[in-house]
């Protein structure tokens, strides 16, 4: 079997991969930055006490939200930034040339993303999703009131 076309192409597949892990960490940047000045200010709005107590609940909801969001998203970022690094991509590397050149299936890399960064990667999806509805919600009973 002529392996010199994917011992050549192992490198691309490498380039790739943490291509994909730079934008995941821009991503998770770029919501954590919104996110943070959004609830700094929110912080600064303070309801008052005339509007319905649904109004209030809503607005300390949305704090809530996206207070533990933002926590949530930095957990997952320190995953992808310091647990993901250039050795897992060079110990996938080495594993496909070996494979290749020893024409047998791929072995598992063992350094995996943890389970709990990509729990909190999710949970901050989640948490974001939440609080924008109830800012939605906020705002329109609040215009409406």
């Amino acid at each position: 079997m002529n392996t010199s076309y994917y011992i050549e192409n192992a490198e691309k597949v490498c380039e790739l991969s943490m291509e994909l892990n730079r934008r995941r960490i821009s991503w998770l940047q770029h919501i954590l930055l919104l996110a943070s000045a959004l609830l700094g200010l929110l912080a600064g709005l303070n309801p008052d006490l005339g509007y319905s107590l649904t109004i209030r609940v809503l607005y300390a909801l949305t704090l809530i939200f996206l207070a533990f969001g933002i926590i949530c998203g930095a957990i997952a970022l320190y995953g992808f930034q310091v647990k993901i690094g250039k050795e897992m991509y060079e110990k996938f590397k080495a594993e496909l040339i070996d494979a290749l050149k020893e024409n047998r299936e791929l072995n598992s890399i063992s350094d995996n993303l943890p389970n709990g960064y990509l729990w909190a990667s999710r949970v901050c999806s989640c948490l974001f999703l939440c609080s924008l509805c109830s800012l939605v919600s906020y705002s329109m009973l609040t215009i409406f009131n």
